[in-house]
């Protein structure tokens, strides 16, 4: 079939003004267009014709029911869609169609009104098939209708949205669209676009070795890019040229980038380092899209691996030093790494995970070179690599780095997936516009960098702003004291359960005399906690929540800078939270719900679908917690929904500490609970049910407990045991937990 001259025109449409009609067979000369998907699909791009009429019914005969309103006209009625194929005034409506398989998958119509002073205005609709999203396909017919707009002369295209379709108007937004008119009558949004300026919108990246771990597209959740910082971002970027680079750009090289023991490293000592590991790791084999997983402590060279896996286009595993055996070859095998880094003493773990977990190479600090077995010395590595690697520039959505979790009941970790841009919108939502971070600030954490809390204050936050991070490798008070005591650290994000800890030891108020911001993260705060710290220091502890499938903190009392003790916080720029219903219906303030939220970043669940399934809801990110909102816009967290227990700032997932209880020989069923603790925040109370002859007593509860030590990371293993006689369960054999807590609760207030 073929569209040259007006034959097509002719066919629908006989009161076609003669000069319009000669732009459009100069324009519809161009199709048939076979154009090919940046994931390889071939797709035809034509105009629209009447014997299409029926292909076109196809098309939206299963449109979802909250699009509707999106397209603003009846398609479900076939005879309304019939007349877009058979009556088209090619005066005012010019239509294209993607065709693949002999079937349309999606419509973009250019729409126009000839007559002053609308001539040079057009109006575009674009409609995928949900099959076709995120393919690609969209951004190639948005070209195509601005492309016919420029032919013909236009200078604006429009497009409309009703406001609460947020995440549509914030993606054209960051495609070069405006916001033209805020319609508050008709509660919609008009955008427009420049044609004149010839600038193309951005389209989707091509599906990498990487994406393919992710969850379906279907599943995945709706991305709010409500700052302009975030449509600022170019469409290819590399995180470490952004951080360091940039500070060395700006005359920041001599400037401390880390704290470590009794030294400082620059960041042009910092840069060189990143550098040279980068072309190291890349002489190795390493390349853009590849797992490297960093099981080190907060030392600088894990600031360092982290860095250089960015510079190099690939994407950062750190995980926690106290993980198990078990632990670590689990995140091996779901990581599928081609390279680990570690530290000599962490290497004989990751020797002996390696055995059962595939690992091609690894990388220690501190330790001497063994290429038989493929362990390599860090220092060796560091020397080989070029002193001028370039950063490698991959998509903003490629994935770029990987957060274990727990969470559901499974008992195994879950990779959390964040995208290339995603480390930027961290460090400007938090480091601009919450905590206002300059480049005279030192954080200063106890927290691994492999955990979100560890991930931000040393892993991207100071680098964005020529700011410093303060190492603390052992995760000690004594040793945060220390660090505080010896550097300037201006900014604490730090566990309510340090705090606590803090406040025991009753260290002296001048010893945080440097400090202008203390903040909470990891658990619940509590308002006793928060009285006795602004009473010892004289400032306040600003709360924090955010979960590791966003990458960041969404609610904080730093919103603005007057904290109500004990709530969540309100939520951040650039974020919409809201407490929603089983049915996901917004509930009334003071209503508890389950809270969910959307923003630029967002949930991607690593080789797990059900759980990606279950966690982004209608587009939003459920936290998995139940909560209210007050008047004044504060968050309140009532209850886990999975009943993790968060211990010291460590989520612990009860599921996978029963799993390993019932693996002893004289545990029939086993059931963990967190209960009250005035400094952790919650400890960990194991219920057993002994097989049938086991005499249960005291000893024989430390015996078992004393049985995970090896196979679990030592803030999971229960402080207390008891013995019970069978487990409360539902009649779908559910285990009630609630039902221990509440037990537990009232033996306590009788005790009392």
């Amino acid at each position: 079939m073929t569209f040259c001259r007006s034959s097509i025109i002719m066919e629908a449409d006989q009161h076609v003004e003669p000069h319009t009609l000669t732009m459009l067979e100069a324009l519809l000369q161009r199709y048939p267009k076979q154009v090919r998907l940046p994931d390889g699909t071939a797709v035809v791009l034509r105009p629209l014709a009447p014997a299409d009429a029926d292909k076109l019914v196809a098309l939206f005969s299963d449109v979802a029911e909250e699009e509707l309103r999106i397209l603003r006209d009846d398609v479900t009625d076939p005879h309304v869609v019939r007349r877009w194929a058979t009556d088209v005034n090619y005066e005012r409506v010019l239509p294209v169609v993607a065709e693949a398989d002999g079937r349309l998958i999606a419509d973009a119509t250019l729409h126009r009104r000839p007559v002053n002073p609308y001539e040079k205005v057009g109006k575009v609709r674009l409609y995928v098939h949900p099959a076709y999203r995120r393919r690609g396909l969209g951004d190639r017919l948005l070209r195509e209708m601005l492309d016919l707009a420029r032919g013909l002369g236009l200078e604006r295209v429009l497009m409309e949205f009703y406001v609460d379709h947020a995440p549509l108007i914030a993606a054209f937004e960051r495609r070069g669209f405006v916001r033209e008119a805020i319609l508050p009558t008709y509660q919609m949004v008009v955008l427009a676009y420049d044609v004149r300026s010839g600038v193309a919108p951005t389209a989707q990246p091509a599906p990498s070795k990487s994406t393919r771990n992710l969850p379906p597209v279907s599943l995945w959740p709706e991305q709010v890019y409500l700052l302009d910082d975030f449509r600022a971002y170019p469409a290819s970027l590399n995180v470490c040229e952004l951080l360091l680079d940039r500070q060395l750009e700006a005359g920041r090289g001599e400037r401390p980038a880390l704290y470590a023991g009794t030294g400082s490293m620059t960041y042009a000592a910092l840069h060189d380092e990143v550098v040279r590991l980068a072309g190291g790791l890349s002489e190795l084999g390493v390349g853009p899209g590849d797992r490297v997983l960093i099981y080190m402590p907060n030392v600088p060279g894990a600031v360092v691996t982290h860095l250089a896996v960015q510079r190099l286009g690939g994407i950062s595993v750190p995980v926690p030093p106290q993980l198990s055996r078990r632990e670590l070859c689990a995140v091996l095998r779901d990581a599928d790494v081609a390279c680990a880094v570690t530290t000599a003493e962490l290497l004989p773990e990751l020797l002996v995970a390696r055995k059962a977990a595939p690992c091609p190479h690894v990388v220690a600090l501190g330790c001497a070179s063994d290429e038989a077995h493929h362990v390599y010395s860090f220092a060796d590595v560091l020397a080989g690599g070029t002193p001028t690697f370039s950063p490698v520039r991959r998509p903003r959505e490629a994935p770029a780095l990987i957060l274990y979790t727990y969470r559901g009941d499974e008992g195994h970790p879950k990779g959390t997936v964040h995208r290339n841009e995603a480390s930027l919108i961290v460090a400007d939502v938090l480091g601009k516009h919450v905590w206002h971070m300059n480049e005279e600030d030192v954080i200063v954490t106890l927290t691994p960098l492999g955990l979100l809390q560890g991930y931000v204050a040393v892993g991207v936050l100071p680098y964005r702003f020529g700011a410093a991070a303060a190492l603390v490798p052992y995760m000690t008070i004594r040793a945060l004291l220390e660090t505080v005591r010896r550097w300037p650290v201006t900014i604490t994000l730090l566990t309510p359960t340090v705090y606590r800890h803090l406040l025991a030891e009753h260290v002296p108020p001048e010893t945080f005399h440097h400090v202008r911001l203390c903040l909470a993260s990891g658990e619940s705060l509590t308002e006793r906690t928060y009285q006795a710290w602004l009473e010892r220091v004289g400032l306040p502890i600003l709360e924090n929540f955010g979960t590791t499938e966003m990458l960041c903190f969404f609610l904080s009392n730093a919103v603005p800078a007057v904290p109500k003790p004990g709530s969540l916080g309100r939520p951040v720029p650039g974020y919409d939270v809201k407490v929603v219903d089983d049915e996901g219906r917004e509930v009334r303030t003071g209503e508890i719900g389950h809270l969910v939220v959307r923003g630029p970043t967002g949930t991607f669940y690593w080789n797990d679908p059900d759980t990606q399934r279950a966690v982004v809801r209608h587009g939003w990110n459920s936290a998995g917690d139940y909560v209210y909102c007050d008047r004044q816009g504060y968050f309140w967290f009532v209850a886990r929904e999975d009943d993790v227990i968060k211990r010291g700032g460590y989520r612990i997932d009860p599921a996978e500490v029963e799993t390993a209880l019932r693996e002893h020989p004289v545990v029939a069923d086993a059931a963990v609970v967190g209960l009250p603790d005035p400094l952790a925040g919650q400890r960990v109370h194991a219920f057993l049910v002994p097989k049938p002859g086991v005499q249960p007593d005291e000893r024989l509860a430390a015996e078992i407990l004393e049985s995970l030590h090896g196979r679990l990371a030592g803030y999971k293993i229960p402080s207390t045991a008891s013995f019970v006689e069978a487990l409360p369960r539902s009649s779908r054999g559910h285990l009630l937990r609630r039902r221990l807590r509440e037990r537990m609760r009232r033996r306590s207030w009788a005790s009392n």
